[in-house]
C-alpha cells in the first residue's frame, strides 16, 4: 500500500494537522513581518516626502503672505495717489472756476471762491498765487504779501509768486529791495519775456528810460510773442512821442490777445489823445471795461460826453 500524497490526505488527518498548521503559522508571520516592514518603509519614504513638502508650504504661505501685504500696499499707494490727482483736479477745477467768476466782472464772488479754496486747499500753490495778485490789485498789500508767502512756502522758485512779492515791496516804496528783487528773478528766469518786461517797467518808472528800452527789447527777442512787453513797451514809446512804433506794437499785442483788457485799456487810451479817432478809442475802452478793466469805465463817460458834445 504506498503512502497517500498530501492531496489525498483526509482534512482530519491528524498528521496534516501537526505537520501543516506550523508552516501555515510560520509562513504568516513572516508575511506579516514582511507586512510590517514594507508599512514601515512606506512611512519613513511618506515622512521623508512630507518633510521637503512641509518646508515648501511654509514657504509658499510666507511667499503668499509677502505678495498679499504688497499688493496692498501698491493698492494703497494707487488709491491715495488716485485720491491726491483727484483732489489737484478738483481745486484746479474750482480755481478756474473762480477765475471765470473774476475775468466776467463777478469779481466779490470769484475772490470769495479762492479764499475758500486756499482754506479747504491750503496746498494748491496756483489758488494762493491768484488770490495775492487780485488782493494786490485791490490795493490789500498785506493780505497779498501773506499769500505769496504762502504760495513760496509750497514752492520757492515759482515766478508769479516771486514777482508779485516784488510787487508789494514797489509798492510799499522798497525800490533798493524790489530792483534786487527782480535782478534776483531775471537771473534766474533769463528765458522770461514777462520777467524782463516787469523789470524794464520798473525802469521806466524810475526815469531810467535807456535801461528801460534796452531790456524791453530784450524781452521780445527772448519772447517775440510776449504781449506784456508788448504793451508795456508800446506805452513807454508813446510817451516817448514815437507814436508809430507804439500803435504797432499795440496792434501786435492785440493780433495775439484780441481780447487783453489791459492792452485794450492802454490801446484805448492812447487813441483818445488823436482827434479824429474818439470813437475808435471808445471801442476799444467798452471792450475793456467788459472783459473787467476797471480803470475803462470812466474814460468811456468822458469820450461818450466828449462825442456827444461834437454831434
Amino acid at each position: 500500500m504506498s503512502c497517500p500524497t498530501p492531496m489525498q490526505l483526509p482534512r482530519s488527518d491528524p498528521g496534516r494537522s501537526s505537520v501543516a498548521r506550523p508552516v501555515r503559522e510560520l509562513t504568516a508571520s513572516r508575511r506579516l513581518k514582511k507586512r510590517s516592514r514594507s508599512s514601515l518603509s512606506i512611512l519613513i519614504r511618506r515622512s521623508r516626502m512630507s518633510a521637503p513638502t512641509g518646508r515648501a508650504s511654509t514657504q509658499d504661505m510666507t511667499r503668499h503672505t509677502m505678495l498679499v501685504r504688497e499688493r496692498m500696499r501698491v493698492a494703497m499707494v494707487r488709491a491715495k495717489t488716485q485720491a491726491m490727482t483727484s483732489d489737484r483736479r478738483d481745486a484746479g477745477e474750482r480755481h478756474d472756476a473762480a477765475m471765470a467768476m473774476i475775468e466776467s466782472g463777478r469779481r466779490e464772488v470769484g475772490l470769495s471762491m479762492l479764499r475758500d479754496l486756499v482754506r479747504t486747499h491750503p496746498n494748491h500753490v496756483a489758488s494762493w498765487e491768484s488770490l495775492g495778485l487780485e488782493l494786490y490789485r485791490d490795493g490789500v498789500t498785506e493780505e497779498a504779501s501773506k499769500c505769496f508767502d504762502a504760495a513760496l512756502a509750497l514752492e520757492p522758485d515759482r515766478l508769479g509768486s516771486r514777482l508779485g512779492a516784488t510787487f508789494v515791496l514797489e509798492s510799499r516804496g522798497e525800490l533798493e529791495t524790489a530792483e534786487a528783487s527782480y535782478r534776483r528773478i531775471c537771473e534766474d528766469c533769463g528765458e522770461s519775456g514777462l520777467a524782463l518786461s516787469l523789470f524794464a517797467d520798473f525802469l521806466a518808472g524810475q526815469n531810467r528810460i535807456d535801461e528801460a528800452r534796452s531790456l524791453f527789447e530784450q524781452a521780445l527777442r527772448v519772447d517775440p510773442d510776449e504781449v506784456s512787453a508788448l504793451r508795456k513797451y508800446a506805452t513807454l514809446l508813446s510817451v516817448l512821442d514815437q507814436d508809430d512804433e507804439a500803435e504797432k506794437l499795440f496792434r501786435r499785442a492785440l493780433l495775439l490777445r484780441a481780447d487783453d483788457p489791459h492792452t485794450l485799456y492802454l490801446y484805448g487810451r492812447f487813441l483818445s489823445q488823436f482827434a479824429g479817432r474818439e470813437q475808435d478809442a471808445l471801442n476799444h475802452l467798452e471792450r475793456a471795461a467788459e472783459h473787467g478793466e476797471g480803470r475803462a469805465a470812466a474814460l468811456v463817460t468822458e469820450l461818450k460826453e466828449a462825442l456827444a458834445q461834437d454831434s
